[in-house]
């Protein structure tokens, strides 16, 4: 019950139905299935992740519910990069990731499939990589996907 209401709380803060597309999107972003939205994070350099966002989508994931949240971040140059982090209800996860702006990345959209989100407290483990908390979850079983 306390996930359910969370999540219709998250739901209701970022608004329903899908999130902004960018000026310039492929059409397989612009006219992509409409999922709940979870909202967006803005980051700049070395700030935390919106633990509040994140929540939102590990929640919707770990229900089978289908949800998307955008995160824009700098990489280390300060070039940005966009993520829509996307949970369906079969429980997949994809990523479209916006690299146009990153001068030293690929500088084309790409898609990627998950096989799933898995909470940082699971992979806090020695010897694994430690993760940030405010991170919430990381990408697991991901492979480049060709663009539709």
């Amino acid at each position: 019950m306390r996930f359910a209401a969370g999540l219709a709380s998250a739901v209701l803060v970022a608004g329903c139905g899908i999130l902004p597309t960018p000026d310039g999107a492929p059409d397989w972003v612009a006219n992509r299935k409409p999922l709940d939205a979870c909202g967006t994070e803005l980051l700049d350099q070395g700030e935390p992740h919106d633990e509040t966002v994140r929540r939102c989508l590990l929640e919707a994931h770990e229900a089978g519910l289908g949800a998307e949240m955008i995160s824009t971040r700098p990489t280390i140059e300060g070039d940005l990069i966009t993520t829509f982090t996307r949970v369906h209800e079969n429980g997949v996860v994809e990523l479209f990731i916006d690299a146009t702006r990153d001068r030293f990345g690929s500088g084309v959209w790409e898609r990627v499939v998950c096989d799933a989100l898995v909470p940082v407290e699971e992979v806090n483990d020695p010897p694994d990589i430690v993760l940030p908390a405010d991170m919430v979850f990381t990408e697991a079983g991901c492979e480049e996907q060709p663009i539709p």
